[in-house]
């Protein structure tokens, strides 16, 4: 879920199965780092453009996960 306008805008989360996970936000030249914890729930500041997720899962999970790119 993404809520609020520049500079406020967040993103919400959770992960399905819930797991605790490693997430990179991925938006411009940038990559902020987040964690979900232990329910798999994530959140953090968001910019405006569109942006993708990657997710790790620790190393039993194989290769990271990553959205298509999410406009805004």
């Amino acid at each position: 879920q993404v809520s609020g306008s520049d500079p406020a805008r967040r993103i919400l989360g959770q992960l399905a199965p819930p797991l605790p996970a490693t997430l990179q936000v991925r938006q411009g030249g940038s990559v902020t780092d987040l964690a979900a914890d232990g329910l798999g729930r994530f959140s953090g500041k968001l910019g405006a453009g569109p942006f993708s997720l990657v997710c790790t899962a620790g190393a039993e999970s194989g290769r990271p996960v990553a959205t298509e790119w999410i406009a805004l």
